[in-house]
């Protein structure tokens, strides 16, 4: 088993600099689009079987897109949601990406797990919810799901 891992392509929350964790809102730009296409073009050599995306608008979008170019289905897979940013959630300033700096070098430089903003979940309970996903792949394949 061969697993891919991908980026969404380029959402209006990008151009924005929007913290944009959760929901449906901020879809791809139209470079977005010629993204997702491009990377069907590259995957398709592949033989790619299937597509599991994060339930974020803008992942489902380049989802979609890579899975009509491909002919194959796609599925939609909670476990696969981003972190939940808090209080951070669709704020745009330079105050807003400091605060989540100081947080993301908490738990990747400091090794501090359990660090967390109001709102916002800890590394740790991140990991806790995506592992059952994780054991299930490496155990079984992700086709198991």
């Amino acid at each position: 088993m061969r697993i891919y891992f991908a980026r969404h392509g380029e959402s209006y929350a990008n151009t924005f600099r929007e913290m944009s964790a959760r929901g449906l809102k901020q879809p791809l730009t139209p470079l977005g689009r010629q993204q997702a296409h491009a990377l069907a073009e590259r995957l398709h050599p592949r033989g790619i079987s299937r597509i599991y995306s994060s339930p974020i608008l803008r992942a489902i979008e380049t989802s979609v897109l890579i899975a009509n170019d491909l002919g194959i289905d796609y599925e939609v897979c909670d476990a696969l949601r981003e972190y939940d940013v808090g209080v951070l959630e669709g704020q745009t300033g330079s105050e807003a990406w400091q605060r989540w700096q100081v947080l993301f070098d908490a738990w990747t430089v400091d090794h501090n797990y359990a660090a967390s903003l109001e709102g916002c979940e800890t590394f740790g309970r991140f990991v806790k919810d995506s592992c059952p996903l994780w054991m299930n792949w490496f155990d079984n394949g992700p086709a198991t799901l």
